[in-house]
């Protein structure tokens, strides 16, 4: 059995909700908030099966696309220097973050 941590921008995660229900998969979602650009996201745990994680893996990759978008947050050692000039930065942005570890045992009470 494995546990399926996946890390998701918020404007992904409607469609990856969906199509987890959609194929039976039982998750738990939580709520976050990404470290650089400070937009939300959502963290999703997923118990599967060992020969569930690469079609889960598939279906996380269809739903959560890498995109680029302009943010005026720069690293803290350049942000003075960056909103001096004014301009944003493009960084890549979506896609998802996949944790996949191992479950040495899975109790349900």
């Amino acid at each position: 059995m494995k546990l399926v941590i996946a890390v998701v921008q918020q404007r992904d995660a409607r469609r990856l909700r969906d199509e987890l229900v959609a194929r039976d998969f039982r998750f738990t979602e939580l709520g976050s908030t990404g470290g650089f650009l400070r937009d939300g996201s959502v963290t999703l745990i997923v118990g599967v099966a060992d020969e569930q994680v690469e079609p889960l893996l598939e279906l996380m990759a269809g739903c959560c696309q890498q995109r680029e978008q302009v943010s005026n947050m720069a690293p803290p050692d350049t942000q003075t220097f960056v909103h001096a000039l004014g301009e944003g930065m493009t960084v890549t942005v979506g896609g998802a973050s996949i944790f996949v570890l191992n479950v040495e045992r899975m109790i349900r009470v």
